[in-house]
């Protein structure tokens, strides 16, 4: 398994400081905030800003984990906004290809309500399958992440979602902040759901939703190396990544570096007492 980190957790920090200071840390990978107001977004990066984001990536052998916060929602009922919405996808695939990624990670909440599920369940599946069509036609994937409080808030209905829509670029980026949450089982989670997970989010909540708020990886007792091996024996072995909720950046205190290398430093203690190599 790799440690990667999302400079979601990074709201204002350039990219090339971003670059040092992830690597200096020790992360493996970095996936890569395209939300409009970020300095990584496609808005914002010109061409010579994505051959030097790239070149610096390579030359540390940092890895490109996926591309997070594409603006649009899945629910959409407007046609215009939802095309308006596929050509920000098409914006986001065109810089993974201008920084040379050959298998590029698109990771997209439903952005529905709880509520929502039987009206506009077969409607973002139809919309979910033309974002999914357009990654597959660019070499790319679609990880789909469930959220609390939102349409896909379990395990149960993202896994109608992914049956439904029945798409070989369709994975599923497993977050289980927001099964945990609203007291989901760990194991069960990852039984109905690893077989489509080609990412992951790693956080910590604190209480029950709807009272419940997101914390840094390693800030409550969750027993990362447990998950970690869980995930392992699974068969999954990719990119355990470390996400910085919106709520926690925003505190006035917040610190980007200081909070990194605290992702750092439970993820990769975690792998090492769960016995599981690096790489």
């Amino acid at each position: 398994m790799k440690v990667g980190y999302g400079n979601y957790g990074m709201p204002k920090t350039p990219y090339p400081t971003v670059v040092q200071q992830v690597k200096e840390i020790g992360f493996d990978g970095l996936e890569i905030c395209v939300k409009p107001e970020w300095p990584t977004s496609p808005q914002r990066l010109t061409k010579m800003d994505r051959t030097q984001f790239s070149s610096m990536l390579n030359d540390i052998d940092l890895d490109i984990i996926a591309f997070m916060g594409t603006p649009g929602k899945l629910t959409e009922t407007d046609p215009a906004q939802h095309s308006a919405n596929l050509d920000g996808l098409r914006r986001v695939l065109e810089l993974s290809a201008d920084m040379g990624v050959e298998r590029a990670v698109v990771i997209k909440t439903d952005d529905g309500k709880i509520g929502d599920w039987d009206q506009l369940r077969s409607r973002t599946a139809e919309n979910l399958f033309e974002w999914v069509q357009i990654c597959y036609e660019a070499g790319a994937v679609l990880a789909l992440e469930p959220h609390v409080g939102q349409m896909l808030y379990n395990p149960n209905r993202s896994l109608w979602m992914l049956k439904e829509v029945n798409h070989p670029a369709l994975r599923l980026n497993f977050d289980f902040s927001h099964f945990e949450a609203i007291g989901e089982s760990l194991q069960e989670s990852i039984d109905k759901l690893i077989q489509y997970t080609d990412a992951t989010h790693l956080k910590d909540v604190v209480g029950r939703y709807p009272n419940s708020r997101f914390a840094l990886p390693g800030e409550t007792a969750f027993d990362y190396a447990d998950f970690a091996l869980r995930m392992y024996r699974a068969g999954y072995n990719g990119y355990l990544t470390s996400e910085v909720s919106m709520l926690v950046s925003k505190s006035p205190n917040y610190d980007a570096l200081i909070s990194a290398e605290f992702c750092y430093k439970t993820i990769s203690i975690a792998l090492t007492n769960a016995g599981i190599p690096r790489g």
